[in-house]
């Protein structure tokens, strides 16, 4: 039988009618996406009654984001909350869970679990999306601590993510998935120091490549100039990815507005990338500038001292040349 006995009867007859199709057609929808009988079910009747809500940590103007605690093992995780107006929403969220769900990738995270929530007091239907929790923050934390200390990212360090966001993407794009918002809040930071794609949304499955629906104001600040009229591509994802890179590089020049601000008349100009560099490059200089001036300070500094305890300066030199 199915819904299941005692499922809750929703006031709003539109709602109920269409989430009463979107389960009497959940043996299309096995059909159609290969998924088995049990592993649906087992879907569709997980509950929230398993978790426990540790803090709120977003809200939108369509989800709302929770820390979420597992009950049977403590573990945590981050819970995103999605309404659901109507069928073709539930249907196309469910299918992108199922094959979300499937994504084992050491830079990449999936799903850990889908289900559908019933609220009655509202008469709303939510579905809720299981994500792996990352207490080390993501790029965007990264980036925030070197502007603040005007630093400049090792070279080294770029390198090592940018292989790894890379990997990811390659994965991802072979499994006929685009991300469509590679932004540096969605990559996060795991315990190794590695980075790792996530939080993958509605609309990311290459069926349905020409829509823009997910795209807000901050992915939007990362969107390739092309998507928003010819759709989305893995070359998007590509131009994502070089936005992010740019922000890396240029962390001790910008602030985050900057950058932004520099990455939308990049969009509009690609020139002005000849600027920035030259702006890179001088900044460079003066660093080195810097650090020759502050290296020739201390072997002065230090040469005196030497010299007050009776070591000549010429031997000192071979001594201790830093």
């Amino acid at each position: 039988m199915w819904p299941p006995a005692g499922t809750p009867r929703l006031a709003d007859g539109k709602r109920t009618s269409a989430v009463g199709r979107f389960y009497f057609h959940f043996t299309r929808i096995r059909t159609k996406y290969r998924v088995a009988h049990a592993h649906l079910v087992r879907l569709m009747l997980s509950s929230m009654e398993n978790y426990t809500i540790k803090e709120q940590i977003g809200k939108g103007a369509q989800a709302i984001v929770y820390i979420v605690e597992r009950q049977q093992d403590k573990k945590l995780f981050v819970l995103k909350k999605v309404e659901c107006f109507d069928e073709s929403e539930a249907n196309k969220a469910f299918k992108e869970a199922t094959i979300l769900q499937n994504l084992q990738h050491v830079y990449v995270s999936g799903y850990n679990e889908f289900f559908v929530l019933w609220e009655q007091q509202d008469s709303s239907v939510y579905i809720c999306i299981l994500m792996d929790y990352f207490p080390n923050g993501t790029l965007e934390d990264i980036l925030t601590e070197y502007r603040g200390k005007k630093e400049v990212i090792e070279e080294q360090k770029i390198k090592f993510w940018l292989g790894q966001i890379i990997e990811g993407l390659v994965y991802v794009h072979k499994k006929n998935i685009i991300h469509r918002d590679v932004r540096p809040t969605n990559l996060f930071m795991k315990e190794d120091h590695t980075l790792c794609l996530g939080d993958f949304g509605v609309n990311t499955i290459m069926g349905d490549a020409v829509t823009c629906t997910r795209a807000n104001a901050a992915s939007m600040n990362y969107m390739a100039p092309e998507a928003a009229s010819e759709g989305y591509t893995e070359k998007s994802d590509m131009w994502s990815l070089g936005c992010v890179l740019f922000e890396l590089v240029t962390a001790l020049l910008y602030s985050q507005k900057e950058a932004i601000d520099k990455l939308q008349e990049i969009r509009k100009n690609p020139d002005v990338l000849d600027y920035v560099f030259e702006e890179i490059s001088k900044a460079c200089v003066e660093m080195s500038d810097s650090t020759q001036l502050e290296k020739r300070k201390r072997i002065q500094s230090a040469s005196t001292k030497k010299s007050e305890i009776g070591i000549p300066h010429h031997i000192y030199c071979y001594l201790d040349p830093y």
